[in-house]
């Protein structure tokens, strides 16, 4: 029997994604994991590297300046899976690693030691080249994927919901204030925002919260995938998102999706929903209104968008195949589907 190879798998969140993508890896080669979120992990960095045949980090950060330094070091490959954070430049609101100062260095060296940088959409992609100068033959794009869940039953409800931390940040990077302007516009209709929020999130949304706009915190993901089987709209108005997983977790239970127009957003919906430019309120009430009218059949599509694009066993398949040509001797020397 073929040896398997070995792959230390670094993350900080037990985010779905970031935890499927550990056990993706884990079918086929040996594992060994490490959620960094604990401060007692540089030697256990060390000892992942050098135990390893292959580093496989989620998120270029510092943990994955130095797995991927050693890494090097030791000539062994190394992967990053990217996030839209690690690839974006938005100084207007001082958001992204590679706006400037010591992060984007540290960002920099990260993307030019990687063997392989794994953005979750093309827009990413676009942005790891555009704002880092990265290589399109180190650049492979490997969408997030989802599982095929039941799709809900009962009929949808006139709500119109979004997901996202009421913080300061969101007010504007996640469309939060564009949601409560949307709210505000169409009284007789129940708006959802659900989110953990902080001092400054609960102080501002008792500033401007309308009263037909409910705010119930922090859901489980069963209270959350509940709140999507009965709306009928799901919206996210952000200035900048590089995949947007909130939106395609609606979309897979039938919630009809309403856009900006900025970073990945318009290629995740396309045709299964609405997009509108980002910042024009008129233009995102009147799509919340046309959703709400929509067919049935609208959701529909907006599900079935999701299951033919995002198949979680597609992205597994493809991890694994970079993991597995970087360890027969591929290096950066392969050209890869880059999105």
């Amino acid at each position: 029997m073929e040896p398997r190879g070995r792959v230390f798998y670094t993350r900080n969140t037990s985010a779905p994604w970031a935890v499927d993508d550990g056990k993706a890896l884990a079918e086929e080669f040996e594992v060994r994991e490490l959620d960094h979120r604990r401060p007692s992990s540089i030697g256990k960095v060390i000892a992942g590297v050098v135990w390893c045949d292959i580093v496989v980090c989620r998120f270029a950060n510092r943990i994955a300046l130095l797995a991927v330094a050693l890494a090097r070091l030791l000539r062994k490959p190394s992967v990053v899976v990217v996030g839209g954070y690690d690839t974006a430049s938005v100084p207007e609101m001082n958001y992204g690693s590679l706006r400037g100062g010591p992060v984007r260095g540290m960002t920099l060296a990260i993307f030019k030691m990687a063997d392989r940088l794994m953005p979750t959409s093309s827009t990413a992609g676009r942005e790891a080249r555009t704002n880092a100068g990265v290589l399109e033959n180190k650049i492979q794009v490997i969408p997030n994927g989802y599982p095929e869940i039941p799709a809900p039953t009962t009929p949808k409800e006139p709500v119109v919901i979004t997901v996202g931390n009421v913080i300061a940040e969101n007010i504007v990077r996640k469309g939060l204030g564009a949601f409560v302007e949307v709210a505000r516009a169409l009284p007789e209709i129940r708006f959802v925002m659900a989110g953990r929020a902080d001092a400054e999130g609960e102080a501002w949304l008792a500033s401007c919260r309308p009263p037909n706009l409910e705010t119930p915190g922090f859901l489980s993901d069963a209270d959350r995938d509940a709140l999507y089987a009965q709306a009928k709209v799901y919206v996210q108005l952000s200035l900048h998102e590089a995949f947007g997983s909130s939106v395609a977790e609606a979309m897979l239970l039938r919630c009809i999706p309403v856009v900006s127009d900025r970073g990945a957003l318009p290629e995740v919906v396309q045709d299964a929903g609405f997009v509108v430019p980002y910042g024009d309120s008129e233009a995102a009430i009147a799509a919340v209104r046309s959703a709400l009218e929509a067919s049935p059949e609208a959701g529909d599509r907006a599900r079935g968008k999701i299951l033919r694009d995002y198949r979680i066993e597609d992205r597994d398949r493809q991890l694994r195949q970079v993991v597995r040509d970087l360890l027969a001797g591929g290096g950066g020397r392969r050209k890869p589907v880059s999105g």
